[in-house]
């Protein structure tokens, strides 16, 4: 499944969309990018319903650490 297809498809119902962002996310991280991962985290963020703001806005922040410290050069 290719970016092309994955962007189209999380044009769901607002309840079902969290499973299907964090499964791209995942394959980005996977096979991808840091960068699409983590666009697809801040779009899932805008996409879900207000009570799994929260749950997901954890996820994203503990990807982003995660992420960061990937790159960070020890000095």
């Amino acid at each position: 499944m290719g970016r092309a297809t994955a962007e189209p498809s999380v044009e769901a119902p607002a309840d079902a969309v969290k499973p299907l962002y964090l499964q791209y996310a995942k394959l980005e991280e996977d096979y991808g990018l840091a960068k699409r991962a983590m666009w697809f985290y801040d779009q899932a963020t805008k996409a879900v319903p207000n009570q799994e703001k929260l749950s997901l806005y954890e996820i994203y922040i503990a990807r982003a650490d995660l992420w960061r410290s990937k790159n960070e050069r020890n000095l």
